[in-house]
């Protein structure tokens, strides 16, 4: 049986491994907040709209 060195390797580097991976996911999700990227799938109407519904209620 391998030793649970030898699978995940000392533990000062994995709180560094670990560390490193929380400040990415930190500038992340700062970069997210201050600068949105575009998703313009969240801008693009589907289905018919308000007006569509007001001309089909005047009929």
């Amino acid at each position: 049986m391998m030793s649970h060195k030898l699978l995940f390797g000392h533990p000062a580097v994995l709180s560094v491994t670990a560390l490193g991976l929380a400040l990415i996911r930190l500038a992340s999700a700062f970069r997210e907040f201050v600068h949105p990227r575009y998703r313009p799938e969240l801008h693009y109407m589907r289905g018919p709209g308000p007006a569509t519904a007001r001309r089909a209620s005047a009929r």
